[in-house]
């Protein structure tokens, strides 16, 4: 039997591990402090690969490109099927509603 050790701190494997978004091995140590799930697909994600944080949210970088975008005036995180688009420009709605729009 080949042994396999946690991708993330190198300690050897039983069998109990978790599996990431890449499909890589980690120990449940690992699983538990360097990592964390993405609220939208649930899938584990490297705490330094993380996006929306900084807006309570936690994404993996798949979710984030595909189903969020930034407000380009405010910053904002918001969902696509939410963002407004004006001139090439993603914009939220307090953005659209405060008349707040870079160019106009």
């Amino acid at each position: 039997m080949e042994e396999r050790n946690c991708a993330c701190c190198g300690v050897r494997l039983t069998d109990d591990y978790v599996l990431t978004a890449n499909d890589e091995m980690i120990c449940d140590d690992c699983a538990e402090n360097e990592y964390t799930r993405c609220e939208c697909c649930n899938n584990l994600v490297y705490n330094s690969d993380v996006y929306g944080e900084d807006y309570d949210h936690i994404l993996c970088h798949t979710c984030y490109e595909e189903y969020y975008t930034n407000c380009d005036e405010c910053g904002d995180l918001i969902d696509r099927d939410n963002a407004y688009v004006l001139d090439e420009q993603s914009l939220c709605t307090s953005a659209l509603r405060h008349g707040n729009i870079s160019g106009s």
